[in-house]
């Protein structure tokens, strides 16, 4: 399968394999696959075996958190998806270990465009506002029977979450200028 296309496996088949996975930006993602129904790895340095880590990721069943020592059995887990954060450099070791494995490793953007494509994006941008600016937008769609999907930095209040895959028309996207 072509990373490219970005077709949704059957929930389980073939997990996500989410690279600096503990940052907010790639835990709104996270969300919204599982929230598609599809199953994640996540990869951080930041994260240590044998603790529990403060995600809310973590105590869900379809998420698995490992160290990035731990990579190797990731990669020969089946993940055919591989979506790094902008704080990983393009070529760090593991990258390119997926490289080597016939991978195609995405940039958080790309990923998050090829997944919510076919949607009207509204992006939300600024200095100051956009967590809220966003919440409040996914919030007002919500409310209208629109089910938008969100991405959005910061845990908004209902449904307490950062992100959303929804089933309409409209995504909500808190955009990043990080690494333009």
């Amino acid at each position: 399968m072509d990373c490219l296309t970005l077709d949704l496996c059957p929930p389980g088949k073939h997990p996500w394999l989410l690279v600096g996975a503990l940052g907010a930006g790639m835990r709104a993602f996270a969300e919204i696959l599982l929230d598609a129904g599809e199953s994640v790895i996540g990869v951080d340095d930041e994260f240590h075996p044998g603790e529990q880590g403060n995600s809310p990721l973590v105590s869900r069943p379809d998420f698995r958190l490992v160290n990035s020592s731990r990579v190797e059995s990731c990669i020969t887990s089946g993940c055919q998806h591989v979506v790094y954060s902008m704080a990983v450099k393009e070529d760090c070791e593991l990258l390119q270990q997926c490289r080597l494995q016939g991978m195609t490793p995405l940039s958080l953007p790309r990923a998050l465009n090829l997944l919510l494509a076919g949607r009207d994006q509204v992006c939300i941008a600024g200095t100051h506002g956009k967590t809220t600016t966003s919440g409040m937008a996914w919030n007002i769609l919500q409310q209208a029977n629109q089910y938008p999907a969100a991405y959005v930095g910061g845990v908004m209040r209902t449904p307490r979450c950062s992100g959303v895959f929804g089933s309409g028309r409209f995504a909500i996207v808190e955009s990043c200028e990080y690494r333009q």
